[in-house]
């Protein structure tokens, strides 16, 4: 089970909304800090992640103040200061060129924030992007496994259903009011389209588990991964990946690559 955290850019903005499905822009804030830094270490752009971690930790330290109120209003100020030493954690493992620990560690701090708000009762979009995220990594990891973690296929075929049922939320929200207040229309093109590239690669991922052919499957399992890290980014404090398209080129001929990204 996940532990609990609670963050928000201003407890005031957090308490009074009760109204909206999904909580105000500011109180995750801190998904939006943290995405940058995940998102250069899955593109293996290290200076970047490396200069976006500083970015991140002056952000938290510069805003102690305003969570600890909100920690403290929950009983839970404690919590607060396990994320300000996990996010310092991730420097530390950036810095020593520990990459794949250092994005583990921004799994576990954004797992805190979901939780917290599920807890609450206020879900906000990110956090179904988020556990959509998470299921879909263990997925991969499991099946790009030799051993498949040692475990039976038909639990393999479990996990894989539980990260069906995550995704079928995020396509079910009802988000389209927000997407728009924090998108352009270019944005929200740019945005389906990557909705449609990731259920396209799960429909085929899917249709290659009835067979058993567990390299196949981690093959078309893996071919999710670039548009689900474009399409987090997209809720990170910045644009690196959307450009203006030449005359005549749609984003649906665009082939998605890691790569191709912050060349």
């Amino acid at each position: 089970m996940k532990n609990i955290i609670a963050i928000s850019m201003l407890a005031v903005a957090l308490l009074s909304n009760t109204c909206n499905e999904y909580l105000p822009l500011q109180s995750v804030e801190i998904d939006h800090n943290i995405i940058p830094v995940w998102y250069h270490l899955k593109t293996g752009n290290v200076k970047k992640a490396e200069e976006a971690s500083v970015s991140l930790n002056t952000y938290i330290t510069l805003l102690q103040q305003e969570y600890k109120v909100l920690f403290q209003s929950t009983g839970s100020e404690e919590v607060y200061e396990d994320l300000e030493s996990l996010l310092l954690h991730v420097h530390y493992l950036i810095d020593k060129a520990e990459y794949d620990d250092a994005i583990t560690q921004l799994y576990v701090a954004t797992f805190k924030l979901s939780d917290w708000r599920a807890c609450t009762e206020q879900e906000h979009f990110i956090d179904r992007i988020w556990d959509f995220g998470r299921t879909y990594e263990n997925t991969r990891q499991s099946i790009n496994d030799i051993q498949l973690c040692l475990m039976e296929w038909k639990d393999f075929e479990k996990m894989a259903l539980d990260m069906n049922n995550y995704w079928g939320r995020v396509k079910s929200a009802d988000a389209e009011e927000y997407l728009s207040e924090i998108f352009t229309e270019k944005e929200l093109v740019q945005y389906d389209f990557l909705l449609n590239t990731i259920e396209d690669c799960i429909e085929d991922f899917n249709n290659t588990i009835m067979y058993g052919d567990r390299e196949e499957v981690a093959t078309f399992c893996n071919k999710i991964e670039p548009a689900y890290v474009q399409l987090v980014a997209m809720f990170g404090d910045f644009e690196p990946y959307l450009k203006p398209l030449p005359r005549d080129i749609e984003w649906k001929d665009i082939l998605i690559t890691t790569a191709s990204v912050h060349k």
